[in-house]
């Protein structure tokens, strides 16, 4: 028996797990759900949350880009909140409620945010997408009603190199007022919606985006 400590909600807490040498790499039993489906596996002590759903679990719309949590390709939903996986080690998902960019999806439908994605052209190669797609997904949980200065603030950690940000932008933003919609995968689905707010132009709407371009640009 082992004592692994790890992070739950920003608080340090021992877990007790049993590792299993085999005369080669240890092992740690989870239980987690991911997507509204429980799973409970045996994975390698050592490898990541983002190779868990990867090549564990068999999920590939989660990316991985940098490797370094720079670039948010592999964001994921932990409990409601945006995290990237490729920082995560696997066995810090043990108890945890989980969301990749497949469960945005119900019944074959597209998720609204997915919706305002399209509508807007804000996917071009489509691999920071996923990545994209959870954090604003997170982020109007938490904000339903953002300004646009927290939208800008909330990407900020997605790199792309595609579509200039203006479109992610302006989806996220049409998400945000688009009222009468309700999410579809329990708590980490809820996506909340208000009443639609005064519109204005884009060009308005938008007028200090173009310093988070410069910044991932440069």
């Amino acid at each position: 028996m082992a004592h692994v400590q790890i992070s739950t909600n920003g608080r340090k807490e021992t877990a007790h797990v049993q590792l299993a040498t085999n005369g080669r790499k240890e092992t740690v039993h989870i239980q987690f759900t991911i997507n509204g489906r429980k799973e409970s596996i045996n994975i390698p002590a050592d490898i990541t949350a983002l190779q868990v759903i990867r090549d564990v679990i068999g999920l590939k719309g989660t990316k991985e880009g940098c490797g370094i949590g720079e670039c948010g390709a592999c964001t994921i939903e932990v409990n409601g909140k945006a995290i990237n996986a490729c920082l995560m080690f696997g066995v810090q998902l043990d108890g945890c409620e989980v969301m990749t960019v497949e469960g945005l999806e119900k019944d074959g439908k597209l998720h609204p945010i997915q919706e305002k994605f399209l509508e807007h052209h804000a996917v071009q190669c489509g691999f920071c997408t996923p990545g994209m797609l959870m954090s604003a997904h997170a982020f109007l949980n938490e904000n339903p009603k953002p300004d646009d200065a927290e939208i800008i603030s909330a990407v900020s950690g997605n790199l792309c190199r595609c579509t200039g940000y203006q479109q992610i932008f302006s989806s996220i933003k049409a998400a945000s007022e688009d009222s009468g919609t309700t999410g579809n995968l329990g708590k980490t689905g809820d996506f909340r919606r208000t009443e639609n707010p005064e519109k204005t132009e884009d060009s308005e709407k938008t007028e200090n985006f173009g310093s988070l371009e410069d910044d991932h640009h440069g």
